[in-house]
C-alpha cells in the first residue's frame, strides 16, 4: 500500500456493499504498515465481504508542507465515493500524547468537519508492547489528553499486534466494532456532500477574515494618515522657514524645481492638497555648485517620511 504524496492507494469504485476504510495519522505510525499486513491490499473479501482500504499521506511529514499533505488526502477521499464508513486514526502504543498529536487530530476535524467525529475511531499499532495489558486497560492509565480524544471519537478504538501479522482475529475484531459504529449512524457513510459543505464552509470563513484583517488596516492607516501628513507639513515648514536661510549664502529668488517635484510627488502618495505652491525667496548656494546640500537633505527627509506612510 503507497502512502507517497502522489498515490492514494485504494480503489476508485467500490459497490454499495462494500465496507469502505480510510487510514489517518502521522508519518511513522505504522499506518500503511497497517493496510499491508492486516488487509493486505487495497481491497480484500472477508467473510465474503468486500473490505476496501483507502491510506492516505502521513501528517506532518517533515519533507512536504502540511497544506500540501492536506491538499492530498482530500484527493484521496474521493477515491473511496461515495465516501467512507470509517476513518481509521493510527497511533502508537506507548506514543507521548504531544502538542503535534493534539495538532493532528485538528486537522482531521479542520478538513473533514465535526460531523468526521462520528465516522472515526482509533487504531493503535504495536499491540505487542501492551506487554500482556488489555488495550483497556492502557486506555485507563492514558494521559487526560488521549482520553479527551478519544472521548471526541466515541471512546472508539482498537489494537493490532505487528508481530502476529498472520492473525485474522483481530482484523475480525476490528470489522465488528466498525459494523457497530456504522449501524449507530444507521448505515450512512462520511459522504462526499458532508466534505463539499466543510470546504465550503472554510472559505467563507477565511473571506471573512480578509475582510476583516482588509477593514482593520484601513482603519489604521486612516488613523496613521493625518499623524503622518501633520509630521510632515510641520517638517516643511520648519525646513524652509528656519534651515535654509541658516545654512545658504545668497539671496535669490528661484522657483525651487527639486521641491515642487518632491512635493507634488508627495501629495499624490500621501494623497492629500498641498496649496502652497507659489515661488520662495530663499538664502540660496552660489549658482556655480551643481546641488544644494540642504535640498537634497529635505528630498531625502521627505522619502523617508513617505516609506513610513
Amino acid at each position: 500500500m503507497n502512502n507517497s504524496l502522489s498515490v492514494c492507494a485504494g480503489s476508485s469504485k467500490s459497490p454499495d456493499d462494500t465496507l469502505r476504510i480510510v487510514l489517518l495519522g502521522k508519518t511513522g505510525v505504522g499506518k500503511s504498515a497497517t493496510g499491508n499486513t492486516m488487509l493486505g491490499k487495497d481491497t480484500v473479501e472477508i467473510n465474503r465481504r468486500q473490505i476496501t482500504v483507502t491510506d492516505t499521506p502521513g501528517l506532518f511529514d517533515t519533507s512536504v508542507s502540511n497544506v500540501e499533505i492536506t491538499k492530498e488526502i482530500t484527493k484521496c477521499i474521493s477515491m473511496a465515493a461515495p465516501g467512507p464508513h470509517v476513518f481509521l486514526l493510527v497511533l502508537k502504543v506507548g506514543q507521548r500524547f504531544t502538542q503535534e498529536e493534539k495538532d493532528t487530530v485538528n486537522m482531521i476535524k479542520e478538513t473533514f468537519g465535526e460531523k468526521c467525529k462520528m465516522y472515526t475511531m482509533v487504531l493503535f499499532t504495536r499491540g505487542d508492547e501492551l506487554k500482556g495489558k488489555t488495550i483497556e486497560q492502557y486506555v485507563d492509565k492514558a494521559t487526560p489528553d488521549l482520553k479527551k480524544m478519544l472521548y471526541e471519537f466515541g471512546n472508539r478504538f482498537h489494537v493490532f499486534n505487528n508481530t502476529n501479522k498472520s492473525s485474522y482475529a483481530q482484523v475480525i475484531a476490528l470489522l465488528d466494532k466498525i459494523d457497530s459504529m456504522v449501524a449507530a449512524n444507521a448505515g450512512s457513510c462520511y459522504t462526499n456532500e458532508m466534505f463539499e459543505r466543510v470546504e465550503k464552509d472554510l472559505q467563507e470563513e477565511q473571506k471573512r477574515i480578509l475582510k476583516e484583517r482588509e477593514e482593520e488596516i484601513e482603519i489604521v492607516r486612516k488613523e496613521m494618515k493625518p499623524k503622518k501628513t501633520n509630521e510632515i507639513i510641520q517638517f516643511i515648514f520648519s525646513f524652509t522657514h528656519t534651515l535654509l536661510p541658516d545654512c545658504l549664502a545668497f539671496n535669490t529668488i528661484i522657483t525651487a524645481q527639486d521641491l515642487l517635484i518632491t512635493t507634488a510627488c508627495f501629495c499624490k502618495l500621501g494623497q492629500f492638497t498641498l496649496s502652497y505652491r507659489r515661488p520662495l525667496i530663499w538664502d540660496c548656494l552660489p549658482p556655480y555648485l551643481n546641488t544644494c546640500t540642504c535640498l537634497i537633505s529635505f528630498t531625502k527627509q521627505i522619502k523617508a517620511c513617505l516609506l513610513s506612510l
